[in-house]
């Protein structure tokens, strides 16, 4: 696993950029309000920060290389949530409230996804938006989600471009009083899923009673985010790095603790759903021991340690970069640290926190961590390498008095059973939502007998029906067919003058006038052309080369003398041929499939018929007469298929899926 940590930093990351506009000219200067910008954002969002546990990394800015010749001031992020999700929403939920706090700022997001943001609001964006359309078009301003549109009209050509829009030109038009809001519901959306934080985040926590080593309750007093690496440590472990752990040779478990440590849910239901033998270091409870629990979580979470300090790439690094420590670096002999601490007091950073205080201690931390990011490369910061930040801690002198203990509550684990019936409720209210085929108006049968289960089974193959008549009998567009939660794309593009988008209307004969201009063409040959193709086509369904062959050689000679005839008789011929209709030829065709195993393969009215004289009728013209059930065999058909399913995505969940429709469970 020694490249664990190296390869996850490619992947569930979110990265943040926010842009100012620079007050000052020189690079210098532009890195200090840069420097200065991190500083107060993260102390700003520190309120709802200070005691959260991020699954992999927390969120963190830091300058980013300027070019002076752009006057922009950059500050930047990345941060890995690994299956967190939750974390990343977080995350924007904390650089929007950094736009109300920032008026000036822009900013924007993205993860591995591209423009995550947009996928909650994918309904009501506009069909010209797409993943190769959105560069440097989606961002966060004031609080709010700012699209730059697309130009509809040449007036507005100045204001939006119509192609690819470089970065500074796109923060201009966002700063400028042109409309660039995202529509309503688009907005939203997006305040429909950022709804509930910071509260959310803090039940995210998770407080867990655990028996580990005294050293990693030493880690988890002064630390306790160091809990993220090492819980995805054990999780990600591997043969290799589990021999680790068959010594525990930097943590023993001889000498133990009993804490209350805490995690958020996903660590912790991480560590509960892992089986996992205990090393021979250590020696756990019976099962039914009422203590058996907080022992096994206490050495699982030891192992994660254990594993994470014998990471050879972790170790790799805090070896070969020798970068200054909040610890060892002499702030007081550097002026640049006092030059930057005397601006913040200027800003207001500390506020009215009195020196010494433990909020002060906090804040000054924090603008030291800034600092010190500033003058050293990108992940090379001795904070960021978790071996790095246990080696500082464990030099520290142990104070036990002072280890989360049992007077700090331990949270229920309810949450991790699941109850299929309100998941169920979900994913049906999700589906209606998205849906606009709601269930058909019953019939005039008698119901009472069914039961409320019975009566829903009902309901969802009579929403069948109305979903399956309702598409089919739509017309496709030329964009493709479109499902019942789907609506007919805007044209983005229309005049905004009012230009109608009634049906085409199209003048067959100034078409024709207008191409004989362009060639050129009198009637004559106009003539000439039409004899020859009414030729071609009365001998090409012989498709014989020779007849081909000497239709075009003699045409040249016939066709003159034939053309004021053909003109003449064009109208009568047409209207002498006989003109079947279509639902004859479905007839004929039914009638003839009728006695064969296709044709008996269907259900028919006359089988479910409750009336003796219809079903005589139906016996007196023959069986094949009756016609063919097609709600019936419908529900035969698309059950049949699910049930071959068994279980796996198939055409018949996908179709209905995409329409809205979630079939009754096999047994019912």
């Amino acid at each position: 696993m020694e490249n664990v940590f190296a390869q996850s930093e490619e992947s569930d990351a979110v990265t943040y950029e926010i842009y100012r506009k620079a007050t000052k000219a020189s690079t210098d200067e532009i890195l200090e309000e840069a420097q200065e910008l991190a500083t107060i954002a993260c102390s700003y969002v520190s309120k709802w920060t200070d005691g959260y546990i991020w699954h992999n990394e927390p969120f963190a800015l830091s300058v980013a290389p300027s070019d002076s010749g752009k006057g922009l001031v950059k500050v930047q992020g990345r941060t890995r949530f690994g299956d967190a999700i939750d974390d990343e929403w977080f995350i924007v939920f904390l650089l929007r409230e950094l736009t109300l706090h920032f008026p000036d700022i822009v900013l924007s997001v993205q993860d591995n996804d591209g423009q995550f943001i947009l996928i909650e609001a994918a309904d009501h964006l506009p069909t010209w938006l797409s993943p190769s359309t959105s560069e440097n078009r989606v961002f966060i301003h004031r609080g709010q989600l700012h699209i730059i549109p697309m130009p509809r009209t040449p007036a507005e050509i100045p204001l939006y471009p119509s192609g690819p829009i470089v970065l500074e030109r796109a923060l201009d038009i966002i700063m400028s009083p042109a409309p660039t809001e995202a529509a309503l519901a688009v907005q939203e959306a997006l305040n429909a899923r950022l709804a509930g934080y910071p509260e959310r985040a803090q039940k995210n926590m998770h407080h867990a009673k655990m028996v580990v080593p005294r050293p990693i309750a030493h880690l988890l007093q002064h630390d306790p985010q160091l809990v993220a690496p090492a819980v995805e440590a054990f999780y990600t472990r591997d043969p290799l790095t589990m021999k680790a752990c068959f010594r525990m040779a930097k943590f023993p478990p001889a000498d133990s603790v009993v804490i209350t440590a805490r995690m958020n849910r996903v660590q912790y239901a991480q560590l509960m759903s892992q089986r996992f033998h205990p090393p021979k270091p250590f020696h756990l409870p019976p099962r039914n021991s009422p203590v058996f629990k907080s022992h096994e979580l206490g050495m699982k979470l030891a192992c994660g340690f254990e594993m994470l300090y014998a990471d050879l790439y972790l170790q790799d690094r805090s070896k070969s970069h020798e970068m200054p420590s909040l610890d060892d670096y002499n702030f007081d002999a550097d002026r640049a640290w006092g030059r930057f601490r005397s601006r913040l007091e200027k800003l207001g950073y500390f506020g009215e926190e009195l020196v010494g205080s433990k909020r002060y201690r906090d804040m000054e931390k924090r603008a030291k961590v800034q600092f010190l990011q500033s003058r050293t490369p990108a992940g090379h910061l001795p904070e960021s390498n978790p071996i790095c930040r246990i080696d500082a801690i464990l030099k520290l002198p142990i104070d036990s008095g002072t280890f989360p203990t049992l007077q700090d509550h331990e949270d229920s684990d309810d949450w991790m059973e699941v109850d299929h019936t309100a998941l169920e409720n979900l994913l049906s209210t999700e589906e209606r939502r998205v849906s606009d085929v709601g269930p058909l108006e019953s019939d005039e049968e008698d119901d009472s007998g069914l039961d409320e289960e019975e009566m829903r089974d009902m309901e969802a193959l009579s929403k069948m029906f109305g979903g399956f008549s309702s598409f089919v009998g739509k017309e496709s567009g030329i964009d493709g067919v479109l499902f019942p939660h789907e609506s007919e794309p805007d044209d983005e593009m229309q005049d905004a003058s009012g230009v109608s988008n009634g049906p085409l209307q199209f003048d067959e004969s100034q078409f024709v006038q207008s191409m004989m201009d362009m060639l050129g063409m009198d009637d004559t040959e106009l003539a000439l052309v039409k004899g020859f193709g009414k030729l071609m086509k009365d001998v090409a369904p012989s498709q014989d080369p020779d007849i081909l062959r000497s239709a075009n050689s003699s045409t040249a000679q016939e066709s003159s003398a034939n053309i004021e005839a053909d003109s003449a008789n064009e109208d009568d011929s047409d209207l002498g041929v006989a003109s079947v209709p279509i639902e004859e030829y479905m007839d004929a065709m039914d009638r003839e499939l009728s006695g064969t195993k296709v044709g008996k393969s269907f259900h028919r009215e006359n089988d479910r018929l409750s009336s003796s004289e219809e079903a005589e009728e139906i016996h007196d013209h023959g069986e094949e007469s009756a016609p063919v059930d097609l709600d019936l065999n419908l529900v035969k058909n698309i059950l049949e298929s699910f049930s071959a399913q068994e279980g796996l995505p198939g055409p018949a969940s996908s179709i209905l899926s995409s329409m809205g429709i979630s079939l009754p469970k096999k047994n019912q």
